[in-house]
């Protein structure tokens, strides 16, 4: 049920491929020129709702292209390192619209995550520049709040 349903939000939202990690992990992405910029739903269902009662949680975040071989190719491969994400519960803006009406997202879900990942740099360099050369070096727990402030901070300087 859930690969089903994350197939169908991915169709919803518009985004360039799936990438599929080891352990499960399925995320949908738009091409940077170096860079993928991901977003991994998890669905939560509505304190004493109906089963069909749900809303989109998740992360989102990027990795390295020249990390993920054989993109499109459908198959799992080994988390890369510099695989850097953080929970969508950090920009209530997307959160808002997460309700979900069946299997189906809000326009402006897709529209506020569309702007989210687009302030995440294109390129390698960009990364680089937006936190640092050795941000990548670290684990990757250490790079959550700097993923999240990065991203807020760029999004409140967009015009809305």
């Amino acid at each position: 049920m859930a690969t089903q349903l994350i197939n169908v939000i991915f169709d919803q939202l518009d985004l360039d491929g799936i990438v599929r990690f080891k352990g499960g992990m399925s995320c949908g992405y738009q091409l940077g020129s170096e860079v993928l910029k991901l977003f991994d739903p998890r669905f939560v269902r509505s304190l004493g709702g109906r089963s069909a009662d749900r809303r989109v949680d998740g992360y989102v975040g990027f990795v390295l292209r020249q990390e993920v071989p054989n993109l499109g190719s459908g198959s799992s491969i080994p988390k890369p390192n510099s695989l850097s994400l953080c929970p969508i519960a950090n920009f209530p803006e997307l959160v808002r619209f997460s309700a979900m009406d069946e299997s189906r997202i809000s326009p402006k879900f897709k529209l506020v995550l569309h702007r989210l990942l687009s302030t995440i740099p294109d390129t390698k360099r960009g990364i680089d520049a937006a936190f640092g050369e050795a941000f990548l070096q670290g684990a990757m727990f250490e790079r959550v709040v700097p993923i999240a402030n990065f991203i807020d901070q760029a999004a409140k300087a967009l015009p809305w």
